[in-house]
């Protein structure tokens, strides 16, 4: 049924509060503004303190307590809505605790990369929609549109059940493992089988960082390919600065402070590092885990993986081969027949 705004009320128990600074929320509200709400917010009828009678307006309506879509609820206040659609449903304290917490989990985040295919088979489909025009159609902007679009640049190394192309890059990008920002850098860099070098990187560095990095590696390939010299000869492994998780450096801080032995005092005494101004630029590369020691640790995790990486990739292959055999094995026979 189409409630009154006015008629609803939030729920002061709830588990999510509306963070109305979060570019996603500001969106979802400029969604609601132009084409109202679509999903139904599920609401009960409110009562007062005695949990018996009903609580009413100033004008004797019945009040509706929203169980799931607060965010939904706060864009229509702020659109100023007349009316939204809402299911409502007969529950007590502990069953709409209940009820918000299964709704939580059911929520599934947007998945950029998949987004992003499903927005090129659109423009596919209409070759003569704009970026804009699909911009105004979504009610996002054309910056939206561009970046998840981009990520078809993602390395493609397998196939799904449809025999359509898949990247393995793009399923971490779906699960979080690797932020829009790196994902769109990262589907850049040509050719793209070198992107699997630097997903460690794109998984853990910050953007402006891993932005710097990709861009200086690409205009390294450009004077490789420009002086004729094989640009992937250039790409292999490059030692990336990444901050120590705070409790280590915090208990090295802690260990100094007290004069007790810590892994820089023995690293230095190793080293033979007693200049004050050596000793502070060691610690630098230290906390940045670029010291000679986080390096090689570094560069045997990345041989590791293109390891099993290069593994993969037979097994895939062979794979393949296996079933294009039984498959014309199985052709042969049929023709037989």
């Amino acid at each position: 049924m189409n409630i009154p705004v006015d008629q609803l009320t939030a729920n002061e128990f709830a588990l999510r509060t509306v963070d109305i600074e979060d570019s996603n929320v500001l969106l979802m509200f400029d969604n609601i503004a132009q084409v109202g709400v679509l999903l139904p917010i599920r609401v009960r009828a409110a009562v007062n303190a005695d949990n018996k009678t009903p609580k009413l307006t100033d004008d004797g309506r019945q009040v509706y307590q929203v169980i799931d879509g607060l965010h939904r609820f706060t864009g229509a206040v702020r659109a100023k809505l007349e009316k939204v659609p809402c299911i409502v449903v007969s529950a007590d304290d502990a069953q709409v605790e209940r009820e918000q917490m299964m709704a939580n989990l059911h929520r599934i985040p947007t998945k950029h990369y998949e987004y992003g295919k499903h927005l090129n088979k659109i423009l596919g489909r209409d070759r003569t929609k704009t970026l804009s025009e699909l911009a105004g159609e979504l009610n996002v902007s054309t910056d939206y549109i561009e970046k998840r679009m981009g990520l078809s640049g993602l390395h493609k190394d397998g196939v799904d059940a449809k025999g359509e192309p898949t990247s393995s890059i793009g399923v971490l990008v779906d699960q979080g493992k690797i932020p829009l920002a790196n994902a769109v850098v990262l589907a850049k860099l040509r050719p793209s089988d070198k992107q699997l070098d630097f997903v460690t990187d794109a998984m853990t560095m910050t953007a402006q960082l891993f932005d710097a990095k990709i861009k200086a590696l690409m205009t390294e390939l450009r004077k490789a390919k420009a002086a004729g010299q094989d640009p992937s000869a250039t790409v292999g492994f490059a030692a990336s600065a990444h901050y120590r998780a705070k409790k280590d450096a915090e208990q090295e801080v802690a260990l100094i402070a007290e004069g007790k032995t810590s892994t820089l005092s023995v690293l230095l005494q190793a080293k033979g590092i007693t200049d004050p101004l050596a000793a502070a630029r060691f610690a630098i590369e230290w906390a940045l885990q670029l010291d000679e020691q986080s390096v090689q640790t570094a560069k045997a995790k990345h041989e590791a993986r293109e390891k099993a990486r290069a593994a993969e990739l037979i097994a895939r292959k062979e794979e393949r081969a296996a079933k294009a055999h039984a498959e014309a094995v199985a052709a042969k026979a049929k023709v037989g027949a």
